[in-house]
Protein backbone atom coordinates (compact mmCIF):
# COMPACT_ATOMS: atom_id res chain seq x y z
CA UNK A 1 0.00 0.00 0.00
CA UNK A 2 2.51 2.91 0.64
CA UNK A 3 4.01 1.83 -2.73
CA UNK A 4 1.16 2.18 -4.42
CA UNK A 5 0.84 5.45 -2.79
CA UNK A 6 4.17 6.73 -3.10
CA UNK A 7 3.72 6.00 -7.24
CA UNK A 8 0.40 7.43 -7.26
CA UNK A 9 2.01 10.43 -5.23
CA UNK A 10 5.34 10.62 -7.86
CA UNK A 11 2.74 10.42 -10.62
CA UNK A 12 0.48 13.36 -9.10
CA UNK A 13 3.66 15.24 -8.92
CA UNK A 14 4.52 14.47 -12.57
CA UNK A 15 1.09 15.39 -14.05
CA UNK A 16 1.31 18.36 -12.05
CA UNK A 17 4.65 19.51 -13.61
CA UNK A 18 3.58 18.53 -16.75
CA UNK A 19 0.61 21.01 -16.54
CA UNK A 20 1.78 24.18 -15.93
CA UNK A 21 1.73 26.27 -18.86
CA UNK A 22 4.42 28.63 -20.10
CA UNK A 23 4.64 31.17 -22.81
CA UNK A 24 5.65 34.58 -23.59
CA UNK A 25 2.84 36.92 -25.54
CA UNK A 26 2.83 40.96 -26.57
CA UNK A 27 -0.12 42.84 -26.74
CA UNK A 28 -0.69 45.75 -28.40
CA UNK A 29 -1.37 48.10 -31.56
CA UNK A 30 0.86 50.72 -33.59
CA UNK A 31 1.63 52.76 -30.28
CA UNK A 32 2.66 52.01 -26.86
CA UNK A 33 1.17 49.50 -24.70
CA UNK A 34 2.40 48.54 -20.69
CA UNK A 35 1.23 45.50 -18.62
CA UNK A 36 1.91 47.04 -15.02
CA UNK A 37 0.75 43.72 -13.55
CA UNK A 38 -0.87 40.22 -14.25
CA UNK A 39 -2.20 37.55 -12.25
CA UNK A 40 -4.39 34.38 -12.32
CA UNK A 41 -8.18 34.63 -12.44
CA UNK A 42 -10.63 32.67 -10.95
CA UNK A 43 -11.35 30.41 -13.69
CA UNK A 44 -7.34 29.25 -14.67
CA UNK A 45 -6.89 32.04 -17.08
CA UNK A 46 -5.15 35.66 -16.44
CA UNK A 47 -5.99 39.12 -15.99
CA UNK A 48 -3.34 41.78 -17.60
CA UNK A 49 -3.47 45.53 -16.35
CA UNK A 50 -2.20 48.08 -17.95
CA UNK A 51 -1.85 51.63 -20.36
CA UNK A 52 -2.16 52.09 -23.45
CA UNK A 53 -1.80 55.12 -26.06
CA UNK A 54 -2.81 53.41 -29.40
CA UNK A 55 -6.99 54.62 -28.17
CA UNK A 56 -9.59 55.83 -26.05
CA UNK A 57 -10.61 58.91 -24.97
CA UNK A 58 -7.17 60.39 -23.32
CA UNK A 59 -3.88 60.31 -23.89
CA UNK A 60 -3.33 57.53 -21.91
CA UNK A 61 -6.23 55.02 -21.04
CA UNK A 62 -6.19 52.39 -19.14
CA UNK A 63 -6.00 48.77 -20.67
CA UNK A 64 -7.58 45.52 -19.66
CA UNK A 65 -6.97 41.96 -21.08
CA UNK A 66 -8.81 38.85 -20.15
CA UNK A 67 -6.80 35.51 -21.70
CA UNK A 68 -6.60 32.06 -21.52
CA UNK A 69 -4.21 29.81 -19.31
CA UNK A 70 -2.65 29.90 -22.45
CA UNK A 71 -2.09 33.89 -22.56
CA UNK A 72 -4.75 34.06 -25.93
CA UNK A 73 -6.98 36.87 -25.62
CA UNK A 74 -10.87 36.56 -24.60
CA UNK A 75 -11.93 40.14 -24.46
CA UNK A 76 -9.88 43.35 -24.28
CA UNK A 77 -10.90 46.71 -22.69
CA UNK A 78 -9.90 50.20 -22.82
CA UNK A 79 -11.01 52.13 -19.74
CA UNK A 80 -11.06 55.89 -19.47
CA UNK A 81 -11.74 59.68 -19.64
CA UNK A 82 -11.31 62.42 -22.06
CA UNK A 83 -8.09 62.61 -19.68
CA UNK A 84 -5.34 60.48 -18.70
CA UNK A 85 -5.37 57.06 -16.61
CA UNK A 86 -2.67 55.12 -15.70
CA UNK A 87 -4.17 51.98 -13.66
CA UNK A 88 -1.00 50.34 -11.59
CA UNK A 89 -1.96 47.39 -9.91
CA UNK A 90 -5.47 45.13 -9.99
CA UNK A 91 -6.88 42.03 -8.41
CA UNK A 92 -10.09 39.71 -8.36
CA UNK A 93 -12.60 40.65 -5.88
CA UNK A 94 -14.48 37.70 -4.09
CA UNK A 95 -17.40 37.82 -6.78
CA UNK A 96 -15.57 38.01 -9.48
CA UNK A 97 -15.20 41.38 -10.99
CA UNK A 98 -12.14 43.20 -10.85
CA UNK A 99 -10.73 46.31 -8.99
CA UNK A 100 -8.29 48.55 -10.33
CA UNK A 101 -5.81 51.40 -8.46
CA UNK A 102 -3.49 53.76 -10.28
CA UNK A 103 -4.05 57.93 -11.48
CA UNK A 104 -6.04 60.02 -12.93
CA UNK A 105 -6.40 63.87 -14.18
CA UNK A 106 -9.70 63.80 -14.81
CA UNK A 107 -11.21 66.25 -11.92
CA UNK A 108 -12.90 69.05 -13.36
CA UNK A 109 -10.19 72.12 -14.14
CA UNK A 110 -7.57 69.64 -13.02
CA UNK A 111 -4.00 69.28 -14.48
CA UNK A 112 -2.73 67.25 -11.73
CA UNK A 113 -2.72 63.75 -10.64
CA UNK A 114 -4.90 61.91 -8.18
CA UNK A 115 -5.30 58.57 -6.84
CA UNK A 116 -7.88 56.81 -8.76
CA UNK A 117 -9.63 53.29 -7.67
CA UNK A 118 -12.16 51.92 -10.22
CA UNK A 119 -13.97 48.42 -10.31
CA UNK A 120 -15.55 46.69 -13.56
CA UNK A 121 -17.39 43.39 -13.97
CA UNK A 122 -15.89 39.95 -15.30
CA UNK A 123 -15.72 41.15 -18.47
CA UNK A 124 -14.46 44.48 -17.97
CA UNK A 125 -17.57 46.60 -17.82
CA UNK A 126 -17.01 49.66 -15.53
CA UNK A 127 -19.32 50.02 -12.39
CA UNK A 128 -18.02 52.87 -10.40
CA UNK A 129 -15.13 54.75 -9.74
CA UNK A 130 -13.54 56.96 -7.09
CA UNK A 131 -10.54 59.59 -7.15
CA UNK A 132 -8.86 61.00 -3.94
CA UNK A 133 -6.66 63.83 -3.77
CA UNK A 134 -6.59 67.22 -3.00
CA UNK A 135 -4.30 70.31 -4.69
CA UNK A 136 -1.12 68.75 -5.46
CA UNK A 137 0.14 65.35 -7.00
CA UNK A 138 -1.62 62.02 -5.69
CA UNK A 139 -0.32 58.59 -6.75
CA UNK A 140 -1.81 54.47 -6.10
CA UNK A 141 0.15 52.01 -6.80
CA UNK A 142 -1.37 49.14 -4.58
CA UNK A 143 -4.35 47.29 -3.19
CA UNK A 144 -6.14 44.52 -1.74
CA UNK A 145 -9.05 43.00 -0.84
CA UNK A 146 -9.65 42.86 2.99
CA UNK A 147 -11.63 40.08 4.45
CA UNK A 148 -14.93 42.21 4.52
CA UNK A 149 -14.38 42.55 0.68
CA UNK A 150 -13.67 46.41 1.00
CA UNK A 151 -10.22 47.88 0.08
CA UNK A 152 -6.49 48.60 1.59
CA UNK A 153 -4.69 51.14 -0.34
CA UNK A 154 -1.59 53.05 -0.44
CA UNK A 155 0.88 55.19 -2.55
CA UNK A 156 2.34 59.07 -2.28
CA UNK A 157 0.55 62.32 -1.45
CA UNK A 158 1.98 65.33 -2.03
CA UNK A 159 -1.02 67.30 -0.56
CA UNK A 160 -1.41 66.19 2.74
CA UNK A 161 1.25 65.19 5.50
CA UNK A 162 4.33 67.01 7.18
CA UNK A 163 6.21 66.85 3.85
CA UNK A 164 6.33 68.02 0.36
CA UNK A 165 5.49 64.12 -0.08
CA UNK A 166 4.22 61.53 2.02
CA UNK A 167 2.68 57.75 2.20
CA UNK A 168 -0.93 57.39 3.03
CA UNK A 169 -3.17 54.57 3.99
CA UNK A 170 -6.76 54.54 2.55
CA UNK A 171 -9.33 51.65 3.91
CA UNK A 172 -12.73 52.06 2.43
CA UNK A 173 -15.50 49.28 2.10
CA UNK A 174 -17.03 47.14 -0.97
CA UNK A 175 -18.22 50.23 -2.87
CA UNK A 176 -14.56 52.23 -2.75
CA UNK A 177 -16.41 54.84 -0.07
CA UNK A 178 -13.56 55.84 2.51
CA UNK A 179 -14.06 54.62 5.81
CA UNK A 180 -10.53 56.15 6.98
CA UNK A 181 -7.34 57.88 5.76
CA UNK A 182 -4.07 57.58 7.44
CA UNK A 183 -1.10 59.70 6.28
CA UNK A 184 2.78 59.33 7.19
CA UNK A 185 5.82 61.51 7.05
CA UNK A 186 8.35 63.95 8.02
CA UNK A 187 9.47 67.31 6.06
CA UNK A 188 11.55 65.22 4.39
CA UNK A 189 9.82 63.03 1.19
CA UNK A 190 8.29 59.70 1.60
CA UNK A 191 6.86 57.41 -0.94
CA UNK A 192 4.99 54.81 -0.77
CA UNK A 193 5.58 51.69 -2.73
CA UNK A 194 4.08 48.39 -2.06
CA UNK A 195 2.29 46.91 1.11
CA UNK A 196 0.92 43.13 2.81
CA UNK A 197 -1.40 42.16 5.15
CA UNK A 198 -0.08 40.76 8.85
CA UNK A 199 -0.74 37.46 10.58
CA UNK A 200 -2.35 40.12 13.17
CA UNK A 201 -4.59 41.90 10.89
CA UNK A 202 -2.59 44.63 10.07
CA UNK A 203 -0.24 45.65 7.51
CA UNK A 204 3.51 46.54 6.72
CA UNK A 205 4.32 49.07 4.31
CA UNK A 206 8.00 49.49 2.39
CA UNK A 207 8.81 52.76 0.52
CA UNK A 208 11.40 54.91 0.14
CA UNK A 209 13.14 58.35 1.81
CA UNK A 210 14.41 61.02 0.53
CA UNK A 211 16.56 63.69 2.39
CA UNK A 212 19.56 66.38 2.13
CA UNK A 213 22.25 65.50 4.42
CA UNK A 214 24.93 67.79 4.04
CA UNK A 215 24.29 69.08 0.38
CA UNK A 216 23.59 65.49 -0.92
CA UNK A 217 20.60 64.18 -1.38
CA UNK A 218 20.50 60.56 0.44
CA UNK A 219 17.83 58.33 -0.36
CA UNK A 220 16.93 55.27 2.25
CA UNK A 221 14.26 52.32 2.56
CA UNK A 222 11.40 52.56 4.75
CA UNK A 223 9.18 49.45 6.45
CA UNK A 224 6.52 50.54 8.45
CA UNK A 225 4.26 48.36 10.34
CA UNK A 226 0.62 49.70 11.16
CA UNK A 227 -2.33 47.83 12.92
CA UNK A 228 -5.65 47.46 11.48
CA UNK A 229 -7.06 51.06 12.10
CA UNK A 230 -3.73 52.27 10.32
CA UNK A 231 -2.10 53.47 13.62
CA UNK A 232 1.83 52.95 13.29
CA UNK A 233 3.27 49.97 15.75
CA UNK A 234 6.63 50.88 14.34
CA UNK A 235 8.71 52.71 11.20
CA UNK A 236 12.44 51.74 10.63
CA UNK A 237 14.68 53.01 7.74
CA UNK A 238 17.63 51.34 6.67
CA UNK A 239 20.69 52.25 4.51
CA UNK A 240 24.16 53.96 5.06
CA UNK A 241 25.12 54.41 1.46
CA UNK A 242 23.35 57.45 -0.60
CA UNK A 243 20.82 55.30 -2.34
CA UNK A 244 18.56 52.37 -0.36
CA UNK A 245 14.80 51.65 -1.87
CA UNK A 246 12.48 49.29 -1.01
CA UNK A 247 10.11 48.46 -3.53
CA UNK A 248 8.11 45.11 -2.05
CA UNK A 249 7.35 43.27 1.24
CA UNK A 250 5.84 39.50 2.44
CA UNK A 251 5.41 38.35 6.02
CA UNK A 252 7.62 35.47 6.30
CA UNK A 253 6.69 32.00 8.34
CA UNK A 254 8.95 33.19 11.34
CA UNK A 255 6.36 36.40 11.54
CA UNK A 256 9.61 38.65 10.08
CA UNK A 257 9.65 40.17 6.69
CA UNK A 258 11.29 40.01 3.16
CA UNK A 259 12.26 42.79 1.56
CA UNK A 260 12.99 44.03 -1.96
CA UNK A 261 14.30 46.48 -4.03
CA UNK A 262 17.72 47.91 -4.96
CA UNK A 263 21.22 49.59 -3.56
CA UNK A 264 23.74 52.06 -4.99
CA UNK A 265 27.04 51.66 -3.10
CA UNK A 266 28.82 53.58 -5.71
CA UNK A 267 26.35 56.83 -6.06
CA UNK A 268 27.32 55.61 -10.03
CA UNK A 269 23.59 55.41 -10.83
CA UNK A 270 24.57 50.94 -11.23
CA UNK A 271 22.15 50.13 -8.94
CA UNK A 272 22.28 46.27 -7.18
CA UNK A 273 19.44 43.99 -6.47
CA UNK A 274 19.00 44.59 -2.93
CA UNK A 275 17.22 41.21 -0.53
CA UNK A 276 17.11 41.99 3.24
CA UNK A 277 15.53 39.71 6.28
CA UNK A 278 13.70 41.63 9.62
CA UNK A 279 12.50 39.66 12.51
CA UNK A 280 9.00 41.01 13.57
CA UNK A 281 9.86 44.34 15.00
CA UNK A 282 11.88 45.07 11.82
CA UNK A 283 15.08 43.96 12.84
CA UNK A 284 17.95 43.25 10.33
CA UNK A 285 18.30 39.55 10.42
CA UNK A 286 20.84 39.81 7.39
CA UNK A 287 21.24 41.49 3.69
CA UNK A 288 22.20 40.89 0.36
CA UNK A 289 23.04 42.48 -2.91
CA UNK A 290 22.74 40.90 -6.28
CA UNK A 291 24.47 42.33 -9.86
CA UNK A 292 26.69 42.98 -11.76
CA UNK A 293 28.93 46.15 -13.15
CA UNK A 294 25.88 47.95 -14.36
CA UNK A 295 22.31 48.90 -12.92
CA UNK A 296 19.80 45.64 -11.52
CA UNK A 297 16.71 46.80 -9.63
CA UNK A 298 14.00 44.23 -8.55
CA UNK A 299 10.27 45.34 -7.71
CA UNK A 300 8.45 42.23 -6.67
CA UNK A 301 8.83 39.72 -3.85
CA UNK A 302 6.86 36.29 -3.76
CA UNK A 303 6.63 33.57 -0.78
CA UNK A 304 6.99 30.64 -1.99
CA UNK A 305 4.93 27.95 -0.05
CA UNK A 306 8.12 26.15 1.15
CA UNK A 307 10.21 29.06 2.64
CA UNK A 308 12.06 30.17 -0.83
CA UNK A 309 11.67 33.67 -1.89
CA UNK A 310 10.86 34.86 -6.17
CA UNK A 311 11.95 38.33 -6.89
CA UNK A 312 11.59 39.92 -9.83
CA UNK A 313 12.93 43.24 -11.93
CA UNK A 314 14.95 44.22 -14.58
CA UNK A 315 18.75 43.83 -15.19
CA UNK A 316 21.26 45.32 -17.34
CA UNK A 317 24.37 43.23 -16.06
CA UNK A 318 22.96 39.81 -16.81
CA UNK A 319 21.31 38.40 -19.36
CA UNK A 320 22.80 37.00 -23.08
CA UNK A 321 19.38 38.85 -24.86
CA UNK A 322 21.40 41.27 -26.70
CA UNK A 323 24.76 39.75 -27.30
CA UNK A 324 22.60 36.84 -28.82
CA UNK A 325 20.66 38.58 -30.91
CA UNK A 326 23.75 40.48 -31.73
CA UNK A 327 25.28 36.98 -32.67
CA UNK A 328 22.57 35.31 -34.77
CA UNK A 329 22.02 38.79 -37.01
CA UNK A 330 25.35 38.30 -37.53
CA UNK A 331 25.46 34.29 -38.56
CA UNK A 332 27.19 33.26 -35.50
CA UNK A 333 24.71 30.87 -34.08
CA UNK A 334 26.73 28.22 -32.85
CA UNK A 335 26.68 28.33 -29.17
CA UNK A 336 30.75 28.58 -28.37
CA UNK A 337 30.89 31.83 -30.83
CA UNK A 338 27.95 32.90 -29.54
CA UNK A 339 29.54 33.18 -25.47
CA UNK A 340 32.98 34.40 -27.56
CA UNK A 341 30.69 37.68 -28.77
CA UNK A 342 28.77 37.98 -25.68
CA UNK A 343 32.37 37.88 -23.76
CA UNK A 344 34.47 40.04 -26.10
CA UNK A 345 34.99 43.68 -24.29
CA UNK A 346 34.78 45.51 -27.55
CA UNK A 347 30.93 44.16 -27.60
CA UNK A 348 29.08 46.65 -25.26
CA UNK A 349 25.30 46.68 -24.48
CA UNK A 350 24.21 50.74 -24.35
CA UNK A 351 22.85 52.09 -20.82
CA UNK A 352 19.26 51.70 -21.81
CA UNK A 353 20.00 48.22 -22.81
CA UNK A 354 18.00 45.86 -20.28
CA UNK A 355 16.61 42.44 -19.95
CA UNK A 356 14.07 40.67 -17.27
CA UNK A 357 15.02 38.50 -14.93
CA UNK A 358 13.57 36.29 -12.44
CA UNK A 359 15.30 34.85 -8.99
CA UNK A 360 14.68 32.37 -6.62
CA UNK A 361 16.56 32.01 -3.38
CA UNK A 362 16.49 29.90 -0.13
CA UNK A 363 15.50 31.24 3.02
CA UNK A 364 18.78 32.44 4.03
CA UNK A 365 19.06 34.55 0.56
CA UNK A 366 21.07 32.55 -1.57
CA UNK A 367 20.26 31.93 -4.77
CA UNK A 368 19.05 28.82 -6.27
CA UNK A 369 18.30 29.71 -10.27
CA UNK A 370 18.08 33.12 -11.96
CA UNK A 371 16.66 33.65 -15.61
CA UNK A 372 16.63 36.35 -17.41
CA UNK A 373 15.13 36.89 -20.58
CA UNK A 374 15.33 39.74 -23.35
CA UNK A 375 16.11 40.49 -26.83
CA UNK A 376 16.13 44.17 -27.71
CA UNK A 377 17.15 47.41 -26.01
CA UNK A 378 14.53 47.32 -23.66
CA UNK A 379 12.85 44.63 -21.60
CA UNK A 380 11.17 45.68 -18.11
CA UNK A 381 9.46 43.86 -15.69
CA UNK A 382 7.66 45.98 -13.43
CA UNK A 383 5.78 43.14 -11.23
CA UNK A 384 5.27 39.45 -10.63
CA UNK A 385 3.51 36.90 -9.47
CA UNK A 386 2.53 33.23 -8.30
CA UNK A 387 0.39 31.70 -10.83
CA UNK A 388 -2.07 29.29 -9.87
CA UNK A 389 -0.58 25.97 -11.16
CA UNK A 390 2.79 27.25 -9.03
CA UNK A 391 4.04 28.86 -12.22
CA UNK A 392 5.76 32.31 -12.29
CA UNK A 393 3.96 35.27 -14.62
CA UNK A 394 5.73 38.32 -15.12
CA UNK A 395 4.50 41.29 -16.49
CA UNK A 396 6.22 44.52 -18.21
CA UNK A 397 6.54 45.80 -21.40
CA UNK A 398 8.91 45.39 -24.49
CA UNK A 399 10.12 47.13 -27.44
CA UNK A 400 10.96 44.08 -29.61
CA UNK A 401 8.43 44.80 -32.09
CA UNK A 402 9.76 48.47 -32.95
CA UNK A 403 12.11 50.43 -31.29
CA UNK A 404 9.95 53.39 -31.66
CA UNK A 405 7.06 51.64 -29.83
CA UNK A 406 6.19 49.04 -27.01
CA UNK A 407 4.18 46.29 -26.27
CA UNK A 408 2.17 44.68 -23.18
CA UNK A 409 4.57 41.75 -22.29
CA UNK A 410 3.96 38.91 -19.85
CA UNK A 411 6.01 35.73 -19.29
CA UNK A 412 4.61 32.82 -18.06
CA UNK A 413 7.03 30.17 -16.53
CA UNK A 414 6.86 26.91 -14.91
CA UNK A 415 8.11 26.44 -11.43
CA UNK A 416 11.90 26.36 -12.47
CA UNK A 417 11.57 29.87 -14.69
CA UNK A 418 11.50 28.50 -17.86
CA UNK A 419 8.86 29.71 -20.46
CA UNK A 420 10.48 28.09 -23.40
CA UNK A 421 11.55 30.28 -24.68
CA UNK A 422 15.68 30.84 -25.34
CA UNK A 423 15.90 32.29 -21.18
CA UNK A 424 19.34 31.97 -19.85
CA UNK A 425 20.33 30.87 -16.42
CA UNK A 426 22.59 33.91 -15.12
CA UNK A 427 25.11 33.99 -12.15
CA UNK A 428 25.08 37.35 -9.83
CA UNK A 429 27.52 38.32 -8.04
CA UNK A 430 25.80 38.47 -4.09
CA UNK A 431 27.34 40.51 -1.52
CA UNK A 432 26.84 40.20 1.91
CA UNK A 433 25.85 43.38 3.48
CA UNK A 434 24.23 44.28 6.78
CA UNK A 435 22.18 47.75 6.30
CA UNK A 436 22.32 49.86 8.59
CA UNK A 437 18.93 50.22 10.66
CA UNK A 438 17.34 53.67 12.35
CA UNK A 439 14.36 53.90 14.58
CA UNK A 440 11.37 56.43 13.33
CA UNK A 441 8.21 58.13 14.30
CA UNK A 442 6.33 59.71 11.58
CA UNK A 443 3.70 62.17 12.48
CA UNK A 444 0.19 61.03 11.51
CA UNK A 445 -2.87 62.77 9.95
CA UNK A 446 -6.07 62.39 8.45
CA UNK A 447 -8.51 63.15 5.89
CA UNK A 448 -8.16 63.13 1.88
CA UNK A 449 -11.00 64.78 -0.73
CA UNK A 450 -13.11 62.13 -2.16
CA UNK A 451 -15.07 62.33 -5.66
CA UNK A 452 -16.73 59.99 -7.75
CA UNK A 453 -15.80 59.44 -11.48
CA UNK A 454 -17.82 58.31 -14.95
CA UNK A 455 -15.31 56.04 -16.50
CA UNK A 456 -15.89 55.00 -20.32
CA UNK A 457 -15.00 51.47 -21.39
CA UNK A 458 -14.86 50.15 -25.28
CA UNK A 459 -13.63 47.00 -26.76
CA UNK A 460 -10.85 46.80 -28.47
CA UNK A 461 -8.70 44.67 -30.99
CA UNK A 462 -5.27 44.22 -29.72
CA UNK A 463 -2.42 42.39 -31.40
CA UNK A 464 -1.57 38.93 -29.92
CA UNK A 465 1.74 38.19 -30.64
CA UNK A 466 3.61 34.47 -29.44
CA UNK A 467 6.26 36.05 -28.37
CA UNK A 468 10.02 34.53 -28.31
CA UNK A 469 12.28 36.64 -26.78
CA UNK A 470 16.06 35.98 -27.86
CA UNK A 471 15.40 34.27 -31.20
CA UNK A 472 16.91 35.51 -34.78
CA UNK A 473 14.87 37.42 -35.99
CA UNK A 474 12.93 40.57 -35.47
CA UNK A 475 10.72 39.86 -38.23
CA UNK A 476 10.17 36.14 -37.27
CA UNK A 477 6.74 36.88 -35.90
CA UNK A 478 5.00 37.81 -39.21
CA UNK A 479 5.50 34.64 -40.42
CA UNK A 480 4.30 32.16 -37.70
CA UNK A 481 1.44 31.16 -39.39
CA UNK A 482 3.78 30.01 -42.63
CA UNK A 483 4.28 26.62 -41.19
CA UNK A 484 2.40 24.35 -38.86
CA UNK A 485 3.82 21.71 -36.96
CA UNK A 486 1.98 18.34 -35.88
CA UNK A 487 1.75 15.89 -34.14
CA UNK A 488 2.79 18.48 -30.90
CA UNK A 489 3.78 16.97 -28.51
CA UNK A 490 4.89 14.06 -30.80
CA UNK A 491 7.17 10.93 -29.21
CA UNK A 492 8.22 9.87 -32.54
CA UNK A 493 7.82 12.02 -36.16
CA UNK A 494 7.05 15.79 -36.58
CA UNK A 495 6.18 16.77 -39.44
CA UNK A 496 6.39 20.61 -40.93
CA UNK A 497 4.02 21.89 -43.36
CA UNK A 498 4.23 24.77 -45.94
CA UNK A 499 0.85 26.78 -45.33
CA UNK A 500 1.61 29.77 -47.60
CA UNK A 501 2.22 29.19 -51.31
CA UNK A 502 4.03 32.75 -51.44
CA UNK A 503 6.46 31.67 -48.59
CA UNK A 504 9.01 28.92 -50.53
CA UNK A 505 11.31 26.90 -47.98
CA UNK A 506 14.74 29.10 -49.11
CA UNK A 507 17.52 26.42 -50.59
CA UNK A 508 16.15 23.20 -49.73
CA UNK A 509 19.61 21.50 -50.85
CA UNK A 510 21.14 23.24 -47.79
CA UNK A 511 20.45 20.36 -45.16
CA UNK A 512 20.37 23.58 -42.31
CA UNK A 513 17.07 25.33 -43.63
CA UNK A 514 15.45 23.03 -40.88
CA UNK A 515 17.37 23.39 -37.63
CA UNK A 516 16.08 21.88 -34.30
CA UNK A 517 17.40 24.35 -31.07
CA UNK A 518 17.37 22.75 -27.33
CA UNK A 519 16.38 25.37 -24.67
CA UNK A 520 19.70 26.83 -24.12
CA UNK A 521 20.82 27.86 -27.76
CA UNK A 522 22.32 24.76 -28.06
CA UNK A 523 21.39 23.20 -32.18
CA UNK A 524 20.88 19.20 -32.26
CA UNK A 525 20.99 16.97 -34.71
CA UNK A 526 17.73 15.81 -36.00
CA UNK A 527 17.20 13.33 -39.08
CA UNK A 528 15.24 14.94 -41.92
CA UNK A 529 13.56 13.22 -44.46
CA UNK A 530 12.75 14.04 -48.16
CA UNK A 531 9.62 15.79 -49.09
CA UNK A 532 6.53 14.38 -48.19
CA UNK A 533 4.26 15.67 -50.80
CA UNK A 534 6.44 18.99 -51.85
CA UNK A 535 5.05 20.77 -48.84
CA UNK A 536 5.74 18.78 -45.77
CA UNK A 537 8.87 17.75 -44.52
CA UNK A 538 9.47 14.66 -41.94
CA UNK A 539 11.95 14.96 -38.79
CA UNK A 540 12.11 11.69 -36.55
CA UNK A 541 12.36 13.37 -33.10
CA UNK A 542 12.79 9.90 -31.19
CA UNK A 543 15.87 9.73 -30.45
CA UNK A 544 15.61 13.41 -27.99
CA UNK A 545 14.67 13.41 -24.47
CA UNK A 546 11.47 15.12 -22.91
CA UNK A 547 11.38 18.87 -23.25
CA UNK A 548 10.40 21.19 -25.36
CA UNK A 549 12.51 22.56 -28.53
CA UNK A 550 12.47 25.34 -31.11
CA UNK A 551 12.16 24.87 -34.68
CA UNK A 552 13.74 27.04 -37.24
CA UNK A 553 12.94 27.21 -40.65
CA UNK A 554 14.47 29.15 -43.49
CA UNK A 555 11.91 30.84 -46.08
CA UNK A 556 12.63 33.40 -48.56
CA UNK A 557 10.60 36.12 -46.24
CA UNK A 558 13.08 35.39 -43.39
CA UNK A 559 13.17 32.81 -40.59
CA UNK A 560 10.28 31.08 -38.89
CA UNK A 561 10.57 29.70 -35.44
CA UNK A 562 7.73 27.69 -33.66
CA UNK A 563 8.12 25.34 -29.91
CA UNK A 564 7.57 21.82 -30.17
CA UNK A 565 7.24 19.38 -27.30
CA UNK A 566 8.69 15.59 -27.48
CA UNK A 567 6.59 13.69 -25.20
Amino acid sequence: MKINALIVILLFSIFSMNAQSIFQHGYGNNRNERCQSAFSTHDGGFLLNGATTSFGGGDVDALIIKTDAQGNIQWSQSCGTASNEIPYFATETYDNKFVFIGTTDALPGSTINNVLLFKTDSIGNFLWAKSFGGLNHETGLNIIELPDHGYGLIGTTESYGAGSADIYFIRTDVNGDTLFTKVYGTVDNEKGTSFSTTTDGGFIICGKSSSMISGTLVYKAILMRIDSSGNQVWTKLFGDTLFQEAQSVAQTNDGGFIVCGSRDFTASGNYDILLFKTDSMGNIQWSKTYGGNKGDASYTINLNTDGTYVLSGYTNSMGYGHAFKFAHENGFVNNELTREIINNTNYQLGNDSTNIFLMKTDASGDTIWTRTYGDSLQEEAFLSHITSDGGYMLSGFSDYHNADSSQMLIIKTDSFGYSGCYEFTSHPVIVNDLLVENNITYSQTSGMDVASLVLTNTNRVILDSTYCLLTTNVNEFSHLNSIKLFPNPTAKQLFVEILSTDRKVNNRSNQNFIRVFNMIGEIIHVPLSDDVNGNVFELNVSSLQQGMYLLEMMTENGKVVQRFIKE
